[in-house]
């Protein structure tokens, strides 16, 4: 009776075993994973707090990203060198003769010539003859370049005698003389020649070189500039423009102002940048030049890793999975979104989540040898971990040696 009751219990005992087991197979994995917490299912997929791989599983890849940001801003200044623009009058003497004496003669005209010479006759707005006079008697001539421009009689109050500009060379003849008479006639001392010359230096320029990178991530140009005006009685319009494309058109006030002139990033190009600096009158020296350029400059996480042959063609022929892994510091939550871009060797999955991972499949984008993961964030968030790692569960699936996959290979 005794060992009936023993073999009973046994039995029993057995019977429950082999329930548990059916239980176990057929009940739900989510159910499963609560009642055996240790599964590897759930510490190769779980939360991201308790992700570790398992002994099927190689790491090609584990960094830890930190917060990652879409852009990184910054200011770069381009100097350009201080600017004298003007459009004034330069006043000159050119001195004839210490003592011109011009005696009336009954049969010739008394006379004297000189010549002189212009740097630049075509600027030359104003001329004029002037002398202090000592004696004064009869008509007084005046000859520029073969052509009389003056004749009458002068006293001191005539003096200066305004001359025509109009057939002025780089050299020229004047020639002073009186007309024939019996007494009398001119005696004058320091005899001189008067101009005014426009001096021009109406249209400065200035050449800025842009980078491709500073091009492409430009998001905004100021130009700033000091005006300091050198002469308070002629003010003028200056015209600034960049590429042709005008970006300043007002009067320049003498009240030494500091400019500073938005610009449009479209305006600007990769390579050189012609600015220029036009007036039209006045006399100004502009300091403190600068050309500010703000860039959002692409700074992004960038990785490698390396594939060797064989586990290239063990993912080539699906025996192998490359998987990408994210863990995230938020946990899961509406307000910690994640969004992104996954450039793998130039080959981009994008993903906009609330979970605290994101795993992909990356077995179609592996290169053999060599490569590369970047990381391009929408939004601002914290990487804890990425990791790369090659999947082995298949093999384990179908029960497949290397041999195995090696005499399919040869099939």
């Amino acid at each position: 009776m005794k060992k009936r009751g023993q073999g009973d219990i046994a039995a029993l005992v057995l019977l429950l075993g082999l329930f548990i087991l059916l239980f176990m197979l057929f009940v739900p994995i989510d159910v499963r994973e609560e009642l055996l917490p240790g599964s590897s299912e759930t510490s190769s997929r779980g939360d991201s707090r308790d992700f570790v791989l398992n002994g099927g599983e190689k790491t090609l890849l584990n960094v830890i990203p930190g917060k990652v940001t879409p852009f990184k801003k910054r200011i770069i200044t381009k100097d350009i060198n201080p600017i004298s623009i003007f459009s004034r009058l330069e006043k000159d003497s050119i001195e004839l003769s210490n003592k011109l004496v011009l005696n009336r003669n009954i049969f010739t005209e008394n006379f004297e010539e000189f010549e002189f010479n212009l740097d630049n006759s075509d600027n030359v707005e104003g001329l004029s003859l002037f002398f202090f006079i000592l004696e004064n008697e009869g008509r007084l001539k005046v000859e520029l370049n073969n052509i009389l421009v003056f004749d009458d009689e002068v006293s001191t109050e005539e003096v200066p005698i305004k001359l025509p500009v109009g057939n002025l060379r780089d050299r020229n003849r004047i020639k002073i003389l009186v007309n024939r008479g019996i007494i009398g006639g001119y005696s004058l001392n320091d005899v001189q020649l008067k101009t005014d010359t426009r001096e021009n230096n109406k249209l400065v320029e200035r050449n800025i070189f842009l980078t491709k990178t500073e091009k492409s991530n430009l998001e905004d140009v100021n130009l700033q500039f000091f005006n300091n005006c050198l002469s308070l009685k002629t003010q003028g319009t200056l015209v600034v423009a960049i590429n042709n494309n005008i970006v300043f058109n007002d009067i320049l006030f003498c009240d030494s102002t500091q400019f500073t002139l938005e610009i449009s990033p479209s305006k600007l190009r990769s390579g050189d940048n012609l600015i220029s600096f036009r007036l039209n009158k006045g006399d100004y020296q502009l300091d403190d030049i600068e050309l500010d350029l703000e860039l959002s400059e692409i700074d992004f996480p960038k990785y490698n890793f390396e594939i060797a042959n064989d586990e290239f063609e063990d993912i080539e022929d699906g025996f192998l999975d490359a998987v990408l892994r994210l863990e995230f510091k938020d946990k899961r939550t509406s307000k910690g979104r994640k969004r992104a871009k996954i450039s793998v060797n130039e080959e981009s999955l994008s993903f906009d989540t609330i979970e605290s991972s994101f795993e992909r499949n990356i077995s179609s984008l592996i290169l053999r040898g060599s490569n590369i993961v970047k990381l391009v964030p929408r939004n601002e968030f914290e990487v804890d971990s990425l990791i790369v790692f090659l999947d082995e569960d298949i093999k384990d699936r179908f029960n497949l040696s290397r041999r195995d996959r090696d005499r399919n290979r040869r099939r």
